[in-house]
């Protein structure tokens, strides 16, 4: 068997190669275009976001988020270093230690706040806007639509003798 010559080897392989880039293109073409039929044969449509009303009533608060907003500033402050998450977990083994008992006035406010929810969701029509708020939150201010005046650059003065001398003064000290 005759010795080739690596030229005739390289180049050899540089075409095996041309050749194979385009069987991977043909095929992924093909991939490609399989997997279009298939989503398009897929029994179920894509899902769509429901978009949130921002009308809508805002939702109840449960007895534990009662309970949680009372004691997060106690835990936190007897705590310093804890994490969110830990001081979370503090919450919920005081949460469980709690009897009946003292869990009623939680659980009495979470009641008050279902009823008032259930109240305003029987009121509620989605898409209408009210003119009253029903939240106990104040309303954010509105932006102005007039654009702030655009800040006017001021000139830098020229040099002085005394600037430039400094300047100088200063690379030879460097």
């Amino acid at each position: 068997m005759p010795k080739a010559q690596v030229s005739d080897i390289l180049l050899s392989i540089g075409q095996d190669f041309t050749k194979l880039g385009s069987l991977l293109a043909n095929n992924k073409a093909e991939v490609l275009a399989a997997s279009s039929n298939v989503k398009a044969a897929s029994s179920h449509p894509p899902k769509k976001r429901v978009k949130k009303d921002i009308h809508a009533p805002k939702r109840n608060i449960t007895s534990y988020l009662h309970f949680s907003n009372k004691n997060r500033e106690r835990l936190v402050r007897d705590n310093p270093d804890l994490a969110q998450t830990e001081i979370a977990k503090l919450m919920g083994e005081e949460w469980r230690k709690l009897t009946d008992a003292e869990k009623e006035p939680f659980q009495k406010l979470a009641n008050e706040d279902k009823a008032r929810f259930d109240k305003e969701m029987a009121a509620y029509k989605p898409g209408e806007v009210k003119e009253v708020a029903t939240s106990t939150a104040p309303a954010k201010k509105a932006r102005t639509a007039s654009p702030s005046p655009a800040p006017v650059a001021a000139e830098a003065p020229a040099p002085t003798e005394s600037t430039k001398s400094s300047k100088k003064h200063k690379k030879h000290k460097k």
